[in-house]
């Protein structure tokens, strides 16, 4: 999980949360938004895990 900033033609600025999964190679999320705040995080941790399902016990993630 990371953040990447960036800014628009216009000047606004933009950030985008993207979720990797090592594993898989496969990006569940890459959300961008004009600003996060941690409650955005939680909502998109929490739609990932209502499609993907949340990582087993003894899973790691590295």
């Amino acid at each position: 999980m990371d953040f990447l900033s960036n800014q628009l033609f216009d000047g606004r600025k933009i950030r985008i949360l993207t979720i990797v999964d090592n594993f898989a190679r496969l990006p569940p999320a890459i959300d961008l938004r004009m600003s996060y705040r941690g409650a955005d995080v939680v909502q998109t941790l929490e739609n990932i895990s209502k499609i993907y399902g949340r990582p087993k016990e003894g899973d790691r993630l590295s």
